[in-house]
């Protein structure tokens, strides 16, 4: 069975979010993210394959991950990066899920 591209990037359902982050200490913009990954924005560019520390609060938790930046384009006078989960540990993972789970 042949699977396309964009949708064997996207396994995981992804929800729409509109919070603040932080990427190895700098402050960025949550826009979406799932299970496997995030896309946020960024004031600076973040060169690709760049491994970064994220550090999000979600349901007043703060959750700190580690992940590499996959893609980052610039869009009018911000950055668009997407960073790909490197590690998580399995209850964290199970915490975003149910995050998602519930916004969505």
């Amino acid at each position: 069975m042949h699977t396309s591209e964009s949708s064997e990037r996207r396994r995981a359902r992804r929800v729409r979010a509109d919070l603040p982050l932080k990427l190895t200490g700098a402050e960025a913009r949550l826009e979406d993210i799932s299970t496997v990954g995030l896309l946020c924005s960024s004031p600076r560019p973040i060169p690709e394959m760049t491994v970064v520390r994220i550090g999000v609060e979600l349901d007043t938790t703060l959750h700190e991950w580690d992940g590499a930046v996959v893609r980052c384009e610039q869009e009018a006078d911000e950055w668009k990066v997407a960073v790909f989960f490197t590690d998580m540990p399995d209850a964290s993972r199970a915490q975003l899920g149910s995050y998602i789970d519930g916004i969505s």
